[in-house]
């Protein structure tokens, strides 16, 4: 007898081994298969991060890329200002010369009247010297 209870000890001993070999062996599949729901539940959540990341990082390089257009436009809209100013104080100097000369060649019209008027003049009274020199010899 001593035998048989040793046989259906050995049977017991190693059914219970392989009941607790398959419960072990769920258990590390269900721990596994927990590991990689939570591995797949942090890699979609560093690609939602990501996608967030990359996002804002794509609004704010456009944000830059506007206000260096902002920043460009009003340096061309004032350099485009001191341009025109130049423009116009060259104008205006050019306006003050053109009326200077106009003036100038008034004054010398002026002056060219009167000496041709003295110059008649004195054609006159040339004619009238050689008159009374005439009469006298």
């Amino acid at each position: 007898m001593p035998i048989i209870a040793a046989l259906v000890g050995i049977v017991l001993g190693a059914i219970a081994a392989i009941a607790y070999m398959r419960t072990a062996k769920q258990g590390s599949l269900y721990e596994a298969d927990e590991k990689i729901q939570s591995a797949h539940a942090q890699a979609e959540s560093l690609i939602g991060d990501a996608k967030r990341q990359a996002e804002t990082l794509k609004k704010e390089a456009l944000l830059e890329a506007k206000e260096e257009i902002i920043k460009n436009k009003q340096a061309a809209e004032a350099e485009d200002k001191q341009r025109k100013s130049e423009i116009r104080t060259l104008e205006n100097r050019v306006m003050q010369r053109e009326e200077s000369l106009d003036r100038r060649n008034d004054a010398l019209d002026k002056r060219e009247h009167q000496l041709s008027s003295q110059a008649g003049q004195v054609e006159k009274r040339s004619r009238e010297l050689e008159e009374l020199c005439a009469k006298q010899t």
